[in-house]
């Protein structure tokens, strides 16, 4: 009986409420608030998970406002990349959701290298306890599944974005159709560089299952064209700057017939600077996915001819829906799609 009383003592916050109902917080906000209207079902969990809890409202905080007002923190676990999308994703949802839920969004945004597989894992433990959301890009690796699963056991929300998983807990999945965008370059690459193609492909690495999806699709277009360009690779980047131009110099010297290049994955920035510094970067048509810290001075300079690009503003409207909605059926995925547009120099 003593626990049961304090329990009812303590404070019921946002976060208490939403998870008894198994809702998002920004969910909880907005029917508290009125901002905008709630599906019924969705306030009748609301109402119940309050009774429950023994939420006093106005009277136990002093006013709603006080409620509402709490920092929503996303977690975000990410690829240690220079110059990459993850950079420019951390500005979208510090503007873009600040202003949709009008309060504060913080975003914690941890990059790590992915292939330490260790210092992942336990990142999602650690993170998963401070964030009302944890997204996250990591390898498809056991290990890291386990920690999801862990972390998911626990009550956190996890979602994935850009690169897929198998089922270890998560509600969601925010991505390409990375088949179609595989395909999409395909089509490009032989309708814009002719017949005669001699292509290498990168990968950031081999478990990133969107960016085996996008080399396996290109791949299998050609075959149903009945085409037989030489392809090299997949190389690695391992989605780090540096490395992926030491890669491309070495490739460059290697194959001075190589006449495109098909980027699906992080680093891409060292690809570009190596092209740039090469006498024969007019030859070469270059596909990449974007965006990346400079993706339009690329274009202009016409060091990367073709631009699979992912609108960040998007990516965060999709996010917006996960805090908003209830929790999916347990042991479902959701896929939130995420289209892509092609962006060329004329397109800016």
């Amino acid at each position: 009986m003593s626990e049961l009383k304090n329990k009812f003592a303590r404070k019921v916050t946002l976060k208490d409420i939403a998870r008894e109902a198994g809702v998002g917080a920004a969910t909880v906000d907005r029917y508290l608030n009125s901002r905008s209207q709630v599906k019924q079902a969705t306030a009748d969990k609301i109402r119940t998970a309050m009774t429950t809890l023994n939420y006093q409202g106005a009277g136990q905080h002093g006013s709603l406002a006080m409620v509402a007002g709490q920092t929503i923190r996303i977690g975000m676990i990410v690829p240690r990349v220079e110059g990459s999308i993850y950079e420019m994703l951390t500005q979208q949802i510090i503007q873009g959701m600040s202003q949709h839920y009008q309060q504060e969004v913080v975003p914690v945004m941890v990059d790590c290298d992915i292939r330490d597989l260790n210092t992942v894992s336990a990142t999602i433990i650690r993170l998963a306890k401070e964030v009302d959301v944890l997204g996250m890009v990591v390898l498809d690796d056991p290990q890291v599944k386990l920690a999801i699963s862990k972390a998911a056991d626990n009550g956190a929300r996890i979602f994935t974005l850009f690169s897929p998983l198998s089922h270890s807990g998560q509600i969601a999945h925010i991505g390409l159709d990375d088949r179609k965008a595989g395909r999409a370059a395909a089509w490009l690459a032989q309708r814009l560089s002719g017949e005669q193609l001699n292509i290498a492909i990168f990968q950031g690495n081999n478990r990133f299952l969107c960016q085996e999806d996008c080399e396996s699709s290109f791949r299998s277009w050609f075959r149903e064209q009945n085409l037989r360009p030489q392809i090299t690779g997949p190389l690695h980047t391992l989605e780090d700057v540096r490395y992926a131009e030491i890669q491309t110099n070495k490739l460059l010297q290697e194959h001075p017939e190589l006449n495109l290049i098909y980027a699906p994955c992080g680093g891409v920035g060292g690809i570009i600077d190596s092209l740039r510094n090469h006498p024969r970067k007019d030859e070469i048509f270059m596909i990449c996915h974007g965006p990346f810290v400079g993706w339009e001075q690329a274009l202009v300079d016409g060091t990367v001819d073709v631009i699979i690009y992912q609108d960040l503003t998007t990516v965060c409207d999709l996010i917006s829906r996960l805090l908003d909605e209830p929790a999916g059926q347990s042991g479902v995925v959701r896929y939130l799609p995420l289209e892509f547009s092609i962006k060329i120099r004329e397109s800016l």
